[in-house]
């Protein structure tokens, strides 16, 4: 049993972050965006009831795991080739943040 209650998918570019936060246990989702920085992303995410963030893996890298981590939020990185997702999610940041945060959900 995971130890999180809100699963926050996040897409992230070299100059953005959008972020999708979902709490399955009252369906309630809200969603934000920030430039490239990993303090906003956590201050946001740690407002939230035991939050869990992932993103994944591309251009990007580990470092915002790392720093997101460094600032108290659990994070993981997903492997792209890992993950099936619906082909309507590829190419749309809103979807994408939104399926993340279900991915997180279901893979614990």
């Amino acid at each position: 049993m995971s130890n999180y209650v809100t699963a926050i998918g996040l897409d992230v570019h070299a100059r953005s972050i959008k972020a999708c936060a979902l709490n399955p246990m009252t369906g309630e989702v809200e969603r934000a965006s920030f430039g490239y920085d990993p303090a906003s992303v956590a201050e946001w995410a740690l407002s939230f009831e035991s939050p869990k963030a992932v993103y994944e893996s591309g251009v990007t890298g580990f470092h915002l795991c790392r720093a997101l981590r460094a600032l108290g939020l659990d994070c993981a990185v997903g492997a792209v080739s890992k993950m099936q997702r619906p082909a309507a999610v590829l190419m749309c940041n809103k979807k994408w943040s939104e399926w993340a945060s279900e991915f997180e959900l279901c893979a614990h």
